[in-house]
């Protein structure tokens, strides 16, 4: 027996496009494949569908393009105290093993999804054992149902998951990673939470990952800072040092002479977001905290150092520059 760790390059595809939902299903089954095609042109040979089984015309594309597949149905952030419900969920990896099984593109068979998220504490221990036993009878009946197929759940960042005794039912682990995120970005930087991966480092479960944020941190200590001074676009105040952020989905009227307001069209980007300082700071962000977490768990000054030069450079030199601070010291 042997153990081996890789990284597939992949996607997750959570929701179709709703706006054709009440139109043909020709029209629906064609974005599926375009979705595919576009996973396959980036370059991924992985897809999570989540969270809930989804077309045949999206499975056909993954089997026509070679794409790994994990399936799931949607057992979410909490398990009730109802009997039903769970019987209802027994129901459903049945349904999805049977109508999809003959695909091959399938690997793998899904059925909780951060299941601890919503849990309250009050009554905690008690929905843990719920959650125990329900898992243990959805693994039995996948496994009855498909005992060839890979058996995965997939949590989000909380130690939670080993201390319910979650951790070890399902054949694959998935860990959704939000460090991006401001709603978890307290379970990213906890303390304790990072005091007890740091002491788990080398173990399997995370040494993939750690060598893939040393790689990653590696890479930018040669990076050059970002500055609000980058912005392509001149700040409507008249002052380059001025940040300015656009609403992502709101775009030029384009019955307006002057495009006057900006009118809403929902998930769609307005391609001028990139010309002012909203990605910018997003990516020095993201910068910081991957150069962050390495000096924590490796303690290797100069990654601290890179990322003390990008605080310094984008909230710091542009608004010292602006306010003339350092010609006023030097005076």
């Amino acid at each position: 027996m042997f153990l081996s760790i890789c990284r597939i390059p992949g996607m997750h595809r959570m929701l179709i496009h709703l706006a054709n939902i009440i139109g043909e299903s020709v029209h629906i089954d064609e974005e599926h494949r375009r979705d595919i095609n576009f996973a396959k042109e980036l370059g991924a040979n992985f897809i999570r569908i989540s969270h809930y089984p989804q077309d045949d015309a999206l499975l056909e594309m993954c089997d026509r393009l070679g794409l790994i597949v994990w399936e799931e149905i949607p057992v979410i952030d909490y398990v009730p105290d109802n009997e039903s419900f769970s019987d209802n969920c027994e129901i459903m990896p049945q349904d999805m093993i049977r109508r999809h099984c003959n695909h091959p593109s399938i690997a793998m068979w899904g059925y909780m999804n951060e299941i601890l998220l919503r849990v309250p504490q009050q009554g905690r221990d008690e929905a843990w054992v719920r959650t125990l036993n329900l898992a243990n009878r959805l693994e039995k009946v996948l496994k009855s149902e498909d005992p060839d197929r890979l058996s995965t759940m997939a949590f989000h960042g909380s130690d939670m998951y080993h201390e319910a005794d979650l951790s070890g039912i399902t054949d694959i682990k998935g860990w959704n990673l939000y460090q991006a995120s401001s709603i978890y970005a307290q379970s990213v930087w906890d303390r304790n939470h990072l005091e007890k991966v740091k002491a788990q480092i080398e173990r399997p479960m995370y040494a993939d990952s750690y060598a893939a944020l040393l790689e990653n941190a590696d890479s930018l200590l040669s990076v050059k800072p970002l500055s609000v001074m980058d912005k392509r676009k001149s700040s409507p105040s008249g002052d380059q040092h001025d940040y300015v952020s656009l609403a992502r989905y709101f775009h030029p009227d384009p019955l307006k002479p002057d495009g006057l307001p900006y009118i809403n069209r929902d998930g769609i980007t307005n391609p001028e977001i990139d010309l002012y300082d909203r990605n910018r700071l997003g990516e020095t962000a993201g910068r910081i905290s991957t150069l962050a977490l390495a000096w924590y768990f490796s303690g290797k000054e100069e990654y601290a150092a890179k990322a003390t030069e990008l605080i310094d450079t984008y909230y710091l030199e542009a608004l010292l520059r602006k306010h003339d601070i350092k010609s006023q010291i030097a005076r």
